[in-house]
């Protein structure tokens, strides 16, 4: 295997890098450096990216705390799209965690999604009640460990 001596930063010395990994470093190295500023009283400001949906307020929280958000509004599309990944992120959270206040998070965004497709949450819990009423719910806590073909 082909490496290559590099050398990307004063305080890192000695390391040997694959080259598409050194590619990436140096990426990473020179996107850390794209997001430190110089503030006006001559002391460094860190930008923390974030690039993922928030609740209406966090940026207000976050101006209380005196830091500045950089925010900005998302298409209906990308909307659509960046509740999709914010679901996923809350159920990841409650998964992990399994505190009923990341539940809670999961179905603020489910009911965010169900708005966006333009519906009612009437709407969307009709549906819910059909498919229970059809299937049933979850109330006798059954576990299909297998089912046998009997062709």
């Amino acid at each position: 295997m082909k490496t290559d001596r590099l050398v990307p930063a004063p305080f890192i010395s000695r390391i040997v890098f694959v080259p598409q990994i050194s590619v990436l470093i140096l990426f990473l190295l020179a996107l850390r450096v794209a997001c430190t500023k110089i503030n006006a009283k001559g002391g460094h400001t860190m930008r923390k990216i974030y690039n993922k949906l928030v609740r209406d307020r966090i940026p207000e929280i976050i101006e209380k705390d005196g830091k500045t958000a950089i925010t900005s509004r998302l298409s209906l599309g990308e909307y659509q799209m960046a509740l999709d990944a914010k679901l996923g992120e809350e159920v990841k959270e409650y998964a992990e965690s399994l505190d009923i206040h990341e539940l809670a998070d999961v179905q603020e965004v489910i009911n965010a999604i169900v708005k966006a497709k333009g519906m009612t949450l009437e709407e969307f819990d009709a549906i819910r009640a059909s498919k229970a009423q059809t299937n049933g719910a979850f109330d006798n806590r059954i576990l299909l460990e297998a089912v046998d073909d009997k062709k």
